[in-house]
């Protein structure tokens, strides 16, 4: 039985994550920021991101795609950075909200660059790909599984790729790191955790059956613009911890408010 929950950057869904029985018969399907960010742009959160929930697996990790409108002058990073520089607060770029992937992988690209753009929240990704097909905005750090279908319509121009490496199915489009900042790396992630507190035996088994499910789909996942990870409990647990402090200094060196 899958029980959607949605509101407040997935919030909801993980404080009754938080309060399930850990005994295998309910699990959770999380974004990277549920357990990455949500700490460093809300000023409380009713759940611990990183020892509140036993870490089942990263299933799939996807890198960000800057996309630009077809009209836009802008063929590479170093267009966009030296018409942000010629026109500073100017530039806009679009997200599916305020402390989404989305929003971070600008404002990331923003401190990197040192420049200085416009973020403009929506209320979901579909909306903000909307505008910047309408011309509404001059780009968006889009997920790849999104971006993807526009580019290859031709609707929107592929920049770069926002990953450490470049995508298969974009080949001859660069990775924004060795497009002049070194570095920038804004791939997200889904993955699984159950309530805190599982056992061992518990937990390894249904990450087991998560693995295989994942094996037996990673055809389809990959032609989606995902790459298959399946890891292991423990590198998911190291990974919330490193990633959180990444996205908690480009929160504080981009001078995010907390919500």
């Amino acid at each position: 039985v899958i029980e959607n929950k949605g509101g407040a950057n997935g919030i909801v869904a993980a404080e009754q994550m938080s309060k399930q029985p850990p005994d295998g018969y309910t699990f959770m399907q999380v974004a990277a920021g549920m357990l990455t960010i949500n700490q460093s742009i809300y000023k409380s959160l009713p759940y611990d991101p990183i020892d509140g929930f036993t870490p089942l697996t990263i299933a799939v990790s996807m890198p960000l795609i800057l996309v630009v409108n077809n009209a836009q002058p802008i063929k590479s990073v170093a267009d966009l950075i030296a018409l942000a520089r010629a026109k500073p607060g100017t530039l806009t770029y679009g997200s599916s909200g305020v402390g989404t992937s989305m929003h971070l992988g600008g404002a990331m690209f923003e401190v990197m660059a040192k420049v200085s753009m416009v973020h403009v929240p929506y209320r979901g990704g579909a909306p903000a790909m909307n505008d910047l097909l309408g011309n509404q905005v001059t780009a968006l750090f889009d997920n790849a599984p999104t971006a993807l279908a526009q580019i290859r319509a031709g609707t929107v121009r592929a920049v770069a790729v926002g990953g450490n490496a470049r995508l298969a199915e974009l080949p001859n489009v660069p990775t924004i790191a060795e497009s002049g900042l070194p570095g920038y790396n804004s791939d997200t992630w889904y993955g699984f955790v159950m309530p805190p507190k599982a056992s061992p035996q518990v937990a390894n088994g249904l990450h087991a059956s998560v693995v295989a499910a994942l094996a037996d789909s990673k055809q389809k996942l990959e032609g989606l613009g995902f790459t298959l990870v399946a890891s292991s409990a423990s590198t998911m647990h190291d990974t919330i911890r490193s990633e959180s402090a990444k996205w908690a200094d480009v929160i504080r060196r981009s001078g995010i408010e907390r919500q």
